[in-house]
């Protein structure tokens, strides 16, 4: 009996000092925003930061496809970066933002979507960041002239002119119209043989086809695999003409499918951290790329 205490002791014990090793934010999704001014003038660029981090296997949208910084403008992105410590991942993502009136101004809570554990859908905000904007007086005054000048009489055409113009124009607009056909009628065609292809090896093929040295720029890679796989994934799903947000177009996949989301997710986020965020992934995370492409064409 006293030996089973020890035992009970010991192992409340070891427990103890285990869990004071534990991260501080294990299990958690933490963010962090700031700006590198308070203060600043009209047009004049600042640096609006945003770290990240939670458990390497949280799923993470960050807010890199059109993030809303109103009443300021994003002019762009300069940095991103991201790198797995004992056990959790940290994004660090610098945007460069201005404003163009004046006043105490508010950079608006950034939105942070992920999946917990239990497999739903999750949102944490930044903080809200404020900046005083005040106006700025240029050095010198420029004079704004009217550059256009008047229209001279010999640039208006009489009516002989204009019955040669029509005739060009009718002939152009004839020409034109043959060609359309032709091409339509190419595309028709085309458009027949490629229903007899299933949709999966078409993409498969596709995949297979594409080869990193092809690309002179990183993003161009991303892009074209990464179009390859949505694709495939919205196949006779209609597109509005504007295109697809992130989280648009992973409401459309959770409605065809409930499993794998998660998945697709972290394939889509990686994207847009290379192409819009400035990150450069390495040759293991560009192979690891195409590789995932792969196979999330072959499972859904």
């Amino acid at each position: 009996m006293r030996l089973k205490v020890d035992v009970l002791y010991l192992f409340f014990v070891l427990a103890f000092f285990f869990s004071l090793y534990q991260p501080s934010h294990a299990g958690e999704v933490v963010v962090r925003a700031e700006a590198d001014k308070k203060e600043a003038h009209i047009a004049e660029r600042i640096v609006y930061t945003l770290d990240v981090e939670a458990d390497e296997d949280t799923p993470i949208m960050l807010p890199v496809d059109r993030p809303d910084f109103r009443p300021f403008e994003l002019l762009g992105m300069q940095a991103a970066d991201r790198e797995v410590v004992d056990g959790r991942v940290k994004y660090h993502l610098e945007f460069v933002i201005t404003a163009y009136t004046t006043g105490e101004l508010t950079v608006p809570p950034l939105p942070v979507y992920y999946i917990d554990i239990s497999g739903k859908e999750k949102e944490i905000l930044t903080e809200s960041v404020k900046i005083s904007i005040r106006s700025t007086v240029p050095p010198t005054e420029v004079d704004i002239k009217d550059v256009r000048g008047l229209v001279g009489e010999d640039r208006v055409t009489g009516p002989y002119q204009w019955r040669v113009l029509a005739g060009i124009g009718a002939v152009l607009i004839l020409v034109g119209g043959m060609v359309y056909l032709y091409i339509m009628g190419k595309r028709s065609s085309r458009t027949i043989i490629e229903e007899t292809i299933d949709p999966r090896n078409k993409a498969l093929r596709e995949l297979e086809g594409i080869r990193r040295e092809s690309f002179d720029d990183i993003r161009e890679y991303y892009r074209t695999v990464s179009d390859v796989v949505k694709r495939f994934l919205l196949d006779g799903t209609p597109v509005p003409e504007a295109g697809l947000t992130n989280r648009e177009f992973l409401d459309i996949i959770r409605k065809k499918k409930d499993r794998g989301v998660a998945e697709i997710e972290n394939f889509v986020t990686d994207c847009y951290m290379v192409r819009f965020a400035r990150y450069s992934p390495t040759d293991d995370e560009v192979q690891k790329y195409l590789e995932e492409a792969k196979r999330i064409v072959s499972s859904f």
